[in-house]
């Protein structure tokens, strides 16, 4: 799959942030692949690298420097292939042309891992907690919010959320039939639930208001993922979440 220049610069910049370039397990392996090359391709790859730095319009002094070590490589390639290509090599020029790719190829590695040892974390500059931060699992703990634990404190203690209630006691038909839908199974009788919730209102008998009562906050759970129809037995539903909060 062909990467982007800008992914291709995302992955090396979070290579930056871990720490050390030079120590990071895949560039280690980049670097070493790089050196077991042949000639054409690791002048293709020189050359792509080369393009890719001057593809940034604005280049921070490091870039730059980079962009030189490739000119640089970029030449004596050139230099090296154009000869080869004149004339035919018999066994010993092919040995000392091969010796002198790999010199070119073991240069430029070096030169890479110096240029890599003038990277450093942001984490190890002076007072870096100012501009850097780096706890992404408090941040994510933030953003991303967990819906099935706040929607258990909103039931359970739904004055956490409802504002202006001069009595703290009262709570919504729906709170209290989630109170009720904790004790029983996976299958509810809705027989057995009108009449405790019934009970819980402190009626005596099941009027239409309270069977109307009922029947909204029944909706609610189901809308809200934490019921559903079942064909086992008409008069029942069944769970769909676990209260393992």
């Amino acid at each position: 799959a062909v990467v982007s220049t800008q992914s291709r610069s995302r992955y090396f910049f979070l290579f930056c942030l871990q720490g050390c370039v030079n120590e990071v397990k895949e560039v280690c392996i980049a670097l070493k692949c790089f050196a077991m090359l042949q000639s054409s391709a690791f002048l293709e790859r020189l050359q792509s690298a080369y393009q890719e730095c001057q593809s940034v319009e604005k280049p921070c002094t490091k870039l730059q420097l980079l962009e030189k070590v490739l000119k640089v490589q970029i030449e004596e390639m050139k230099s090296i292939l154009t000869e080869t290509s004149k004339y035919e090599l018999d066994c010993s020029d092919k040995k000392s042309y091969s010796e002198k790719v790999k010199s070119i190829q073991q240069s430029f590695i070096s030169r890479l891992e110096n240029y890599f040892s003038t990277l450093t974390a942001p984490t190890s500059w002076p007072m870096h907690e100012i501009i850097w931060y780096s706890n992404h699992v408090e941040l994510q703990n933030m953003l991303v919010g967990k819906c099935r634990t706040a929607l258990h404190r909103g039931l359970t203690n739904p004055n956490l959320y409802l504002q202006g209630s001069s009595d703290k006691t009262a709570k919504p038909d729906l709170c209290h039939l989630y109170d009720l839908f904790q004790e029983h199974g996976k299958m509810i009788s809705l027989h057995d639930w009108i009449q405790s919730f019934n009970a819980l209102l402190g009626k005596k008998k099941i009027s239409s208001e309270t069977h109307a009562q009922f029947i909204s906050a029944v909706s609610e759970l189901h809308f809200m993922g934490y019921l559903k129809p079942t064909k086992r037995k008409t008069d029942h539903v069944a769970k769909l979440s676990l209260l393992g909060y």
